[in-house]
């Protein structure tokens, strides 16, 4: 069979041979050119889905700095609002000391008291001007003196020693003026003023706030010297 099958291939004209080997090669190509194409159509869908996977990676990566930049902006306002409200308290801390340093110098225009009695009223009137200045934070910074318990205990001491003052004031304002009585009064409100001031500062400092305002006043202090770095480098690109 197999030297039959040989003859009929020697018996077929060449130029019949030549034209199936020429087909054979071209069906070849074909099937070559047909494969690159495939493979370059599934390059371009692969970078196509690698370009739309990114594009969504940085979308949710902007959708994320956003939400970022938002819990960092309420956190900026939420430490700025907390530090303003310290302030506050602060200086409404400092005007009933000075209320309480000006009832203790009022009663001497119109009233007689013996040498202790004014022995302890300059006492207290120093112990003012004192918590004025650690109100002011120019005195026993970072101190125990300014813990938030500590300063509770002193002012409702000078409160208690104001309120029987007070006692003693109105004992004396029977035969008084109109001016004597307000200042028995004015010495009156100062003093329960000063104690319940105390009061709270104390369960504050029960509840630790002193850290709390110190971790809400560093964070001003960092956000006001990003905003000052902001806009010095803004100038620079503008003086450029």
């Amino acid at each position: 069979m197999l030297g039959k099958n040989k003859k009929e291939e020697d018996s077929l004209p060449t130029w019949l041979i030549e034209d199936n080997s020429q087909t054979d090669g071209h069906q070849e190509e074909k099937t070559s050119l047909l494969q690159s194409g495939d493979a370059e159509k599934k390059r371009y869908t692969n970078l196509s889905d690698d370009s739309s996977g990114e594009g969504e990676v940085d979308e949710e990566q902007v959708w994320m700095d956003e939400d970022d930049g938002d819990i960092k902006e309420n956190s900026c306002n939420f430490a700025k609002c907390c530090n303003d409200i310290f302030n506050i308290f602060s200086v409404l801390a400092s005007f009933i000391h000075l209320s309480m340093l000006a009832a203790q110098i009022l009663p001497e225009l119109f009233f007689e008291f013996d040498l202790l009695e004014k022995v302890l009223r300059g006492y207290i009137s120093v112990f003012c001007l004192v918590c004025i200045a650690i109100e002011a934070e120019w005195l026993f910074r970072d101190t125990a003196i300014s813990n938030f318990m500590v300063r509770g205990i002193i002012y409702s001491f000078i409160g208690s020693v104001g309120m029987e003052q007070s006692v003693r004031v109105n004992k004396l304002n029977h035969a008084a003026d109109s001016w004597a009585m307000f200042t028995a009064l004015f010495l009156q409100i100062a003093s329960y003023s000063e104690t319940c001031l105390g009061c709270l500062y104390f369960i504050m400092g029960i509840f630790c706030m002193k850290i709390m305002r110190d971790k809400m006043r560093e964070k001003e202090n960092e956000r006001k010297l990003k905003s000052i770095e902001a806009k010095l480098n803004k100038k620079r690109r503008s003086d450029k």
